[in-house]
């Protein structure tokens, strides 16, 4: 039996049968139902569900937000229906734009999120200096600066940050069920990742 979701399994060598734990029930891993079902499954459950139990926690920001930042860039190549590979950057700041509304916000300051939030939590374990967290900034993340984004604070509200990304996943879950487009980019995404 080897997970593929929470919830879900399959039992190889037949790796086209999905089955729900508890449940006899199988499922074909080919129809596009079931893939929505078991990446909702691994995102909410594996990711989501996890950054917001945590949120009892008063020392776990940086744990919430490294969850949530994840979410940003994987998600977006699920929309776009392609691999971020080589283009991280541009894949997490046309997130970052669509989920926290930010499309008037000048390109060096989102190059500063990409850079201080995401590459420091990634690849040194910590935001970088010029971060500041705390769960009681009014807004999920804010900016004080100059326009070209040097010498910037950005103000993060791990649980309000959390939450806007969860609104994100439930939204794009709801719309990936009758979205033409976003099903075919969602399962050319898919096979890429499983290929």
């Amino acid at each position: 039996m080897t997970a593929i979701s929470k919830n879900y399994y399959v039992i190889p060598p037949e790796v086209t049968i999905v089955r729900k734990h508890g449940s006899d029930e199988t499922l074909d891993i080919n129809d596009i139902k079931t893939k929505i079902i078991v990446y909702e499954d691994r995102v909410k459950n594996w990711f989501l569900q996890i950054a917001e139990n945590l949120k009892k926690d008063n020392e776990a920001g940086f744990v919430i937000l490294s969850i949530a930042i994840a979410y940003i860039e994987g998600n977006q190549q699920f929309r776009d229906g392609k691999s971020s590979h080589n283009q991280s950057k541009k894949f997490f700041i046309r997130g970052m734009r669509r989920i926290f509304d930010k499309a008037n916000v000048p390109e060096p300051i989102l190059k500063s999120y990409y850079d201080q939030i995401r590459c420091g939590l990634f690849h040194d374990g910590m935001t970088k200096k010029n971060v500041v967290i705390s769960g009681d900034f009014p807004s999920p993340i804010s900016y004080t600066g100059n326009q070209n984004g040097q010498n910037s604070v950005i103000r993060i509200n791990p649980h309000k940050f959390s939450d806007k990304i969860k609104e994100d996943f439930e939204k794009y879950i709801s719309e990936l069920k009758s979205d033409t487009e976003l099903i075919k980019n969602f399962e050319t995404r898919w096979r890429l990742e499983n290929a």
